[in-house]
């Protein structure tokens, strides 16, 4: 009795919690959305309640309990106003997935009657909530475009990849657009979509039309800001209207040119000068690619192979780069001594050499085709020849196997 006594304020008055309005976050609840209750409660008695004490408050919507607030133990002072917002529930969450329609909502502060009151029949509040059937929301999360390395003059096609993270499907029948900008012009657009999107699916969609009928954009050199926007026009209701864009940067290369003619030999012994037989589709070796190849030397016996074709490297080059396939084969047993070479050389239309940029021998040997590499750039504006040069000694075969050559400019 005597503890009951000290609860109830030692005969100086009690405590009379009440609670004085409910709110919700979101304030506008939509289907699927996660919210979290809140009471303001006061104490409109005479005495403050007592302090270490669970001032706790039970929500429920439609009659059932969902979520509670019991973490608050201060002392509320007489007259005194405290909001408290749910902390945890039956299924030990703090929040409740709103279902459409429209609900009631109960905060009943002191459910458990922890505190003693001077009136314990008027705990509870009731508030109406309406729950929206849920809109979608567009967003892009991805843009791509082919070729994915593009360089100047090649059509470009783009593509976003949108999502719905909103709580609705997007409409049967209307138009899902999406708008292609390039450093802030219009140049495409994907409109051709008119499938319902999930709410949280994704789909990607492909340019198809633009302002000039074309459905791809002719690139140019540089880096260029790419803007896809989804549901451009707004022929979808959307939960949010600001966060429909995204951007991606895209570099596009200069132009390149591949300047050698019949650079994989598959047209046969044209186009190029050399030693008889060493253009050839014979199948006692093989190409790299396609059916003919260049066979350098392979004859056991000292013998001297040529090859080459000349070229203009043009004056306005930013770079020229010579590559090849090469593959050795060799009868030779030595690791150390280079009997048989091949030479790569650059030539004037004199013949003179101006540089060997390398030379491979019997020590080189390779079961595969192996790509070689070589910037001549220096020799923009000048008339060149790709020259190889291949000598073999008096005895044990080295074939120097030649394929898929190229001179890139840019």
């Amino acid at each position: 009795m005597f503890l009951a006594d000290a609860a109830d304020g030692g005969g100086s008055g009690q405590p009379d919690l009440i609670v004085t309005a409910i709110s919700w976050l979101p304030t506008s609840p939509v289907t699927g959305n996660a919210v979290t209750f809140s009471a303001t409660i006061k104490n409109q008695g005479t005495a403050a309640t007592p302090s270490g004490v669970i001032h706790g408050v039970s929500f429920s919507v439609d009659g059932t309990q969902v979520n509670w607030s019991d973490t608050n133990t201060s002392s509320l002072a007489a007259g005194a106003s405290i909001t408290l917002t749910a902390n945890n529930g039956p299924g030990g969450s703090s929040t409740w997935t709103a279902t459409s329609g429209t609900h009631t909502i109960l905060a009943n502060v002191d459910d458990t009657n922890l505190i003693a009151e001077s009136n314990e029949s008027n705990n509870t509040l009731s508030s109406s909530m309406t729950v929206g059937s849920g809109l979608p929301d567009l967003i892009v999360t991805g843009i791509s475009w082919s070729p994915s390395s593009p360089v100047a003059g090649n059509a470009v096609t783009f593509s976003a990849t949108i999502k719905n993270q909103g709580t609705a499907a997007t409409p049967s029948g209307v138009i899902h657009g999406v708008e292609f900008r390039v450093d802030g012009v219009q140049v495409n657009w994907s409109d051709n979509n008119t499938a319902s999107l999930a709410a949280g699916a994704s789909e990607t969609l492909t340019a198809n039309g633009g302002p000039t009928g074309s459905s791809t954009w002719t690139a140019t050199s540089g880096t260029h800001t790419i803007l896809a926007t989804v549901d451009d026009v707004n022929r979808i209701a959307e939960s949010n209207e600001s966060n429909n864009t995204l951007t991606a940067s895209m570099t596009v290369g200069s132009s390149q040119t591949q300047v050698l003619l019949n650079p994989g030999f598959e047209s046969g012994n044209v186009n190029w000068v050399a030693t008889a037989g060493v253009i050839t589709n014979s199948t006692s070796r093989t190409p790299r690619s396609g059916a003919w190849y260049a066979w350098l030397n392979g004859y056991g016996s000292a013998h001297t192979d040529s090859l080459y074709q000349q070229i203009i490297v043009p004056s306005s080059a930013t770079s020229a780069t010579l590559t090849f396939y090469l593959k050795i084969d060799t009868a030779e047993t030595t690791t150390t001594t280079a009997f048989d070479t091949l030479q790569v050389q650059i030539r004037n239309s004199a013949n003179t050499v101006l540089a060997t940029l390398a030379t491979y021998s019997n020590l080189n040997k390779s079961t595969v085709y192996v790509q070689k590499s070589f910037d001549v750039t220096a020799y923009k504006g000048q008339t060149i020849r790709v020259y190889f040069l291949g000598i073999e000694d008096s005895s044990l075969q080295t074939s120097f196997l030649i394929d898929d050559t190229a001179v890139t400019i840019q």
